[in-house]
């Protein structure tokens, strides 16, 4: 088991996970990498009828940072403000199951966060990729205003904004973002 802690906990990444033993593994060994340690995982298991409840507790028992809530079906909603409710950290980090984050990404988005008491959502550029794992033409979170979108350090702030209940869902992908209480 590691040495990280819960309670010294930053971010809180919340995962909702319904029937994603194909992928879920993926996502969560993503996390596993990132080079900012001072995170919880929050994996929701939204009433999942196959694997994927024990796929996340062989997380759980390795590495302290990461716990599994299951509760009945209600839905992606759901499942992420079950997340939230139950979350100990500052700031807020959303990662589908099907989903990963690249090394620096919760570093990056930290320390932008911290640098601006003024911002209070950060998100990057995104990627799809095939079933796979080989890339794919298509990029997220609209036009890029880098040269490099995949580039952690090219990600994009939104200050002066409002946090709506709404304002996540109107994120192009929700994965990529991390914002303040």
């Amino acid at each position: 088991m590691n040495q990280h802690s819960k309670a010294n906990a930053k971010v809180s990444v919340i995962v909702p996970a319904y029937n994603v033993q194909n992928y879920i593994e993926e996502a969560l060994i993503s996390l596993q990498q990132q080079s900012f340690a001072e995170f919880e995982v929050l994996v929701v298991d939204d009433g999942s009828t196959d694997g994927t409840a024990e796929i996340v507790r062989k997380f759980c028992v390795r590495d302290s940072r990461f716990k599994l809530l299951q509760k009945p079906n209600g839905g992606l909603s759901s499942a992420r403000n079950h997340g939230i409710r139950h979350a100990k950290a500052d700031c807020i980090a959303l990662l589908d199951a099907d989903d990963r984050y690249e090394p620096e990404k919760l570093a990056t988005h930290v320390k932008i966060l911290e640098q601006n008491d003024r911002v209070g959502v950060v998100y990057s550029a995104s990627k799809a990729i095939r079933e796979d794992g080989g890339s794919t033409f298509m990029q997220l979170s609209g036009k890029p205003i880098y040269a490099d979108p995949l580039n952690p350090y090219s990600a994009k702030i939104l200050s002066d904004m409002a946090l709506m209940q709404s304002f996540v869902a109107a994120l192009s992908n929700r994965s990529a973002s991390l914002m303040k209480r």
